[in-house]
């Protein structure tokens, strides 16, 4: 169910062409969230997928946290790029979707 996992937190420090992204996932509910993939998305302005990392086969017990880095290297041209939080099952349904922040290149 899509109540058992709290939104991906996501702290954003953006230097020159380069953005990282630490973040978390928390499983909220009372049972074993197996098999999960967790992929963080990184969009343009035109909302176009210009990078993303995915981590399968991801286990989270109850009430664990499990925390998240993507190192990504930004495309030209500057502007203000959204970074997204996924977590899917294993047959890739979308459990949780949330916009958890922005970078801006320059």
């Amino acid at each position: 169910m899509c109540d058992r996992y709290e939104s991906v937190i996501c702290v954003v420090v953006s230097f020159a062409f380069y953005g990282f992204c630490f973040g978390s996932v928390k499983n909220t509910g009372s049972t074993m969230a197996s098999n999960l993939t967790l992929v963080t998305e990184i969009l343009n302005s035109a909302g176009t997928v210009v990078g993303s990392q995915s981590q399968t086969g991801r286990n989270i017990a109850p009430q664990q946290t499990l925390n998240l880095s993507y190192a990504w290297t930004a495309a030209s041209p500057a502007g203000t790029y959204t970074i997204e939080g996924l977590v899917q099952d294993a047959s890739g349904k979308t459990l949780e979707h949330a916009q958890v922040g922005t970078v801006t290149v320059q």
